[in-house]
């Protein structure tokens, strides 16, 4: 059986990350037929979160995971720690006494409850007073009702959250109605508001990632285009001389750091400390997208295709966001440096086999199942290995910021 898992960032109205939704289902399916196929979907959801490290997938954030009726009246909720959950009810959870003596038992042993869809309605009553947040659907919701929700209910220590914010204007209005959570593609693809020439230290940044991308490094190139930027040559020196690599001599030229460092390690540095610098002034959680699907892309690539220009495929997913990162379309961004066309095209066209697979950790990321099986099966892929390529994508970008932010 295969098992789909993408997470959906939660922010606070100040664009930090909070959380992340962990979105599932055991097949192409958006829906459970049968009490039975829930219940065996959700023993693999379960065992897949113990098998890959719930750690892994939310980087220490909260993760807010939806139960069914048959998950909390089985208590699987106690497999997490509390510190590490948000218990999501779903709305077509009737509040019985048993679901009711659950919650309440979760919520004493300090679990997180929160309620999602809401839409008042007297019996849930006992469910509210144990919530601790309560999450309105904007686009299925009138704008009166989400409005009074918060009115209605703002006495009882209850933080509102505001997911399926679409627009700029939806933000506003749930911020101004009392909302401090929010969740959306409004976030993961942020509108440009402006644009104008690529600032040169910029463009070095996406000259040197060009540059690591490549499968033989030409470590002139890079010496010279490190060497221009005072930051870069600072961090790559404060490196290569930390204690993580315990010299008792001092590196002092750039060129014998990277000759220190490899090849493998400089592209992972670069991938960081690159993208990092393009999206200065940006969520770190657009710059982490970047990174995963760059990871993503590369492991389906060496997977499936092995004889595809993997390097390629790196840069389809690490340049994915660029046009948000640096206010500008990214068919203007893509025409001033010299990327292969295969990217150009799967960045702007979704075309070609590259392009299928972009499309493919779009719909990851936005939980289309549907989609997701789909082009799973138009590209040859397996679904349950193209789950752990995902997983160990999160995990590898976890892993490559934790490194370098020990040392920047």
């Amino acid at each position: 059986m295969n098992v789909y898992l993408a997470r959906q960032p939660i922010f606070n109205k100040n664009g930090k990350l909070y959380g992340y939704e962990l979105l599932y289902r055991s097949g192409g399916s958006n829906s459970f037929s049968c009490e039975d196929g829930d219940k065996a979907s959700s023993d693999v959801i379960i065992n897949s979160f113990l098998l890959f490290g719930i750690e892994n997938i939310t980087a220490g954030k909260k993760a807010f995971i939806n139960f069914t009726d048959h998950l909390l009246k089985e208590g699987m909720a106690t497999l997490f720690p509390k510190k590490d959950i948000v218990i999501e009810i779903l709305e077509t959870v009737e509040p019985c006494d048993k679901i009711t003596k659950s919650c309440a038992d979760l919520k004493n042993k300090g679990y997180t409850i929160a309620l999602d869809d809401f839409v008042f309605r007297e019996e849930y009553l006992p469910l509210i007073s144990l919530a601790d947040i309560i999450k309105v659907d904007f686009l299925a919701t009138p704008p009166e009702i989400c409005e009074n929700v918060v009115k209605t209910l703002n006495k009882r220590s209850i933080r509102f959250l505001a997911e399926k914010i679409e627009t700029h204007d939806d933000f506003e209005k749930a911020k101004a109605w009392g909302y401090s959570l929010f969740q959306g593609y409004f976030f993961s693809k942020p509108v440009i508001m402006a644009t104008g020439d690529i600032p040169p230290l910029k463009l070095n940044y996406l000259r040197l990632i060009q540059k690591t991308s490549a499968a033989e490094l030409d470590f002139d190139e890079i010496t010279n285009i490190i060497s221009r930027d005072l930051s870069l040559s600072y961090k790559l020196l404060r490196l290569v001389n930390s204690a993580a690599f315990g010299f008792r001599f001092r590196v002092k030229s750039v060129k014998q750091a990277l000759a220190i460092l490899g090849s493998e390690e400089i592209r992972k540095w670069v991938s960081l400390i690159a993208i990092r610098g393009i999206g200065d002034g940006h969520a770190d959680e657009v710059v982490t997208t970047s990174l995963v699907r760059a990871r993503f892309l590369e492991r389906l690539s060496m997977t499936y295709d092995h004889a595809a220009h993997h390097d390629n495929c790196f840069l389809t997913g690490l340049f994915s966001e660029l046009d948000v990162l640096m206010n500008r379309p990214i068919s203007e961004i893509l025409k001033e440096v010299a990327v292969a066309d295969e990217v150009v095209d799967a960045l702007i066209h979704n075309g070609g086999r590259m392009g299928l697979a972009y499309r493919l950790i779009l719909a990851y990321e936005k939980a289309d199942w549907d989609a997701v099986s789909d082009l799973c099966g138009r590209l040859g892929f397996d679904g349950g290995v193209v789950t752990e390529i995902y997983l160990e994508a999160l995990g590898w970008c976890r892993q490559l910021e934790t490194e370098n932010d020990l040392q920047i």
